[in-house]
């Protein structure tokens, strides 16, 4: 069992965005006649904040994990408070030879991750696109004698296809040069590794490095990608061999996103309701949306919301930034909460509900629900001006979810709204007074609960007087 064993969680990270990055980049692009390929590669260093639902993802899910490595060229996301005693940032020249940098090559750093000063002997290695998504123990990763659970998927690649991809003539090599070294029945070129959190030993990554150390160094020396380089996986290959390693075969990834996939969901960045629909329906313990070179640029500035929803409890490492302070002073949070019967009511008086209004300000309005129909969603917004924003919570979900993710949202937005911001409820639902009671809600700025139901009109849910809806138009 590893309940007594640290474990560490490591990141490669990169701001896409920097301009100074980008310029340091093209250069040494150019140097190496390389500027028409890294034209190409957008979805590898693009920065749509991630990192910060991944860490928020593993706090929620995974606690227990011991120190947090972010591997970077330096850089710092200007959310983070690098002194916070679990997470360190590690820059490349703390763990590659300077004459290896600067480097834009994922693969180059990955070689290297070994020689992270204080790293545990046993750790996680992630991406900023994978997420923990449900909770998971140390058990999900390594078996009762301590050794990495390796997770494969199956995959039948074609010549010609191999031949148009930098990834895939990588990987092949990969295969080949593990091959000419150490013999093995199972023909790895026939699996891909799984992009998603992966398990690993310090030890058995340095045994794997030496093995193969003139090839680890070559590799490591060019500052992109290419197709004579080694890739990690060859360190997983080599723990399934040489270390009587769990392996576990997943299903291809074309199957993915149709059929079950209880521990790995890889999903192609694409729709966030589509993805929502897919994550809530699977209940993955991991997963990963995959930014690729064929996504929009619609799907990248929406993959926030889906984030913040999933993942919506702020840590104490993250800090307010100017530019965050100024749209969050500039957005009005508003919760309601009412039936199908009551949707068009609200609809018809909801100049009178809501007041007067901004349309220099936000607003977001999240409506917490019991049936209320698609046609009726869809009413709410077509009738409103493009600063207001729906959410709908559908809370006859709650009891089905695991964990309770709408439960884990609202209690995030009621405890997170400032408090010159005003709260309204409607309807003095049994989940309304079990939501207030339980997290003892005490806030001012809840202004109190509008009920039509008589017989309601005049009592309190905990501090909370019910009105009827002229009382507080």
């Amino acid at each position: 069992m590893m309940d007594n064993k640290k474990i560490d969680l490591v990141y490669l990270w990169v701001d896409g965005n920097d301009k100074a990055w980008l310029k340091e980049r093209t250069t040494w692009a150019n140097k190496l006649g390389l500027s028409d390929e890294i034209n190409l590669n957008k979805c590898r260093y693009i920065d749509n904040q991630e990192l910060k639902y991944s860490l928020r993802s593993a706090q929620m899910y995974a606690p227990w994990i011991n120190k947090i490595f972010i591997i970077t060229n330096g850089q710092i996301p200007k959310w983070l408070n690098p002194n916070h005693p679990k997470i360190k940032i590690i820059k490349h020249s703390d763990i590659m030879p300077q004459n290896c940098l600067p480097t834009f090559n994922s693969e180059a750093i990955e070689t290297c991750i070994a020689n992270i000063p204080e790293l545990s002997e046993y750790f996680l290695y992630a991406n900023d696109d994978q997420f923990f998504a449900t909770k998971v123990t140390p058990d999900d990763f390594f078996d009762i004698n301590g050794n990495p659970i390796v997770k494969m998927r199956k995959q039948n690649w074609q010549e010609d296809e191999i031949e148009k991809s930098l990834y895939k003539q990588s990987y092949k090599y990969t295969v080949e040069i593990f091959k000419q070294k150490i013999s093995s029945k199972r023909n790895y070129l026939n699996y891909e590794i799984i992009h998603c959190l992966e398990a690993y030993r310090k030890s058995y990554f340095r045994e794997c490095k030496e093995k193969f150390s003139n090839e680890f160094n070559l590799t490591m020396q060019k500052r992109f990608r290419a197709p004579f380089s080694i890739q990690h996986p060859i360190i997983k290959i080599f723990m399934t061999e040489c270390k009587n390693c769990n392996f576990e075969e997943n299903l291809s990834c074309n199957n993915q996103d149709t059929k079950n996939q209880n521990i790995n969901l890889y999903l192609p960045l694409n729709d966030k309701n589509l993805m929502e629909k897919i994550i809530l329906t699977q209940k993955p313990k991991l997963l990963c949306i995959n930014d690729g070179e064929m996504v929009q640029d619609k799907y990248r500035k929406s993959l926030k919301e889906l984030l913040e929803k999933l993942f919506p409890q702020k840590q104490p490492w993250e800090i307010q930034t100017i530019e965050n302070e100024q749209q969050k002073n500039n957005t009005e949070q508003l919760i309601f909460a009412f039936n199908n019967d009551f949707a068009e009511l609200f609809l018809n008086n909801s100049k009178q509900i809501l007041g007067k209004y901004d349309n220099s300000k936000t607003y977001e309005i999240t409506i917490l629900h019991t049936n209320i129909q698609d046609s009726k969603k869809l009413l709410f917004k077509n009738n409103f001006p493009q600063n207001f924003s729906f959410s709908f919570i559908d809370l006859e979900k709650i009891n089905n979810q695991s964990p309770y993710i709408e439960e884990l949202n609202l209690t995030n937005l009621l405890t997170q709204i400032p408090h010159n911001e005003k709260i309204i409820f409607w309807g003095a639902s049994i989940f309304l007074e079990n939501i207030i009671e339980k997290y003892i809600m005490t806030q001012d700025n809840i202004l109190g609960i509008i009920d039509i139901s008589p017989n309601k009109i005049g009592g309190f849910v905990g501090k909370y007087k019910i009105y009827s809806p002229e009382e507080l138009s």
